[in-house]
């Protein structure tokens, strides 16, 4: 019995050693491209004063500009609870704003756009599960990944309307960046439509870090290829290939 006690001790514990590190604080910076836009890219994650955390993507160029951001904090049990979430985009002088907003009182998410207001009621969302926003369900997707979990399927809330994202693992591909060349885990989305498509890299060595995605849906098409970062104040380095390792 006391055996058994100790093993789901350990497993516990390096449960929260696996969160814990997926959720240090990260600065990366990426090469992208938006709709045949050369721009620069940052993707944040930090510690806020109240204990909760801030994910922010940002993109930027003369002509374009694109932002997202996510608010959310983890519950005793080390889930993500989302609190907001916002996306701007400005193309030219054209404008797009959508923010998402946790009512955790009345059970809600609030969706709020120029011309479209919905509203998700959470009661109902299946399985009575935590919905992603459209940047923390990454967060999950690293961690199952890292903990080889059979199942890549999330609820999401996007432009106000629940979906649920499926994924699946494509095998190993060598990814060019500007740090070499990284070993990564390919994960594409699956979806029914076939004029929009989501692929994802992320980098076992680099603490599953995204490394690269691409993604095209309605009329954009957009893609990120990591160039430098720190975590916890550290750079990020690429590991050398085994095979160009010395024997």
């Amino acid at each position: 019995m006391r055996h058994t006690w100790l093993t789901l001790m350990f497993i516990l514990l390096s449960q929260m050693t696996s969160a814990d590190t997926l959720l240090a604080p990260f600065k990366l910076t990426y090469s992208a491209n938006y709709n045949g836009l050369n721009i620069s890219a940052e993707r944040t994650l930090e510690r806020q004063p109240d204990g909760g955390y801030e994910l922010k993507t940002t993109a930027d160029s003369f002509l374009a500009s694109i932002a997202e951001t996510g608010l959310f904090r983890l519950d005793p049990n080390g889930a993500i609870i989302n609190d907001s979430y916002q996306y701007r985009r400005n193309i030219v002088g054209k404008k797009k704003v959508e923010h998402l907003a946790f009512d955790r009182k009345n059970n809600l998410a609030i969706y709020n756009s120029k011309d479209k207001q919905r509203t998700v009621d959470l009661t109902q969302v299946p399985g009575g599960a935590e919905p992603f926003s459209r940047l923390t369900y990454q967060l999950q997707l690293r961690r199952d990944l890292m903990n080889n979990a059979d199942q890549l399927t999330y609820p999401v809330i996007s432009r106000g309307r629940l979906k649920l994202y499926q994924f699946e693992t494509a095998g190993e591909e060598m990814v060019t960046t500007k740090l070499g060349n990284i070993r990564a885990i390919r994960v594409n989305r699956i979806r029914e439509e076939k004029d929009r498509e989501t692929v994802l890299w992320f980098a076992p060595e680099l603490n599953f870090l995204l490394i690269k995605l691409w993604q095209k849906e309605e009329d954009e098409e957009y893609q990120i290829v990591l160039d430098k970062g720190q975590v916890n104040g550290q750079p990020v380095t690429a590991v050398l290939n085994a095979e160009d390792t010395p024997d």
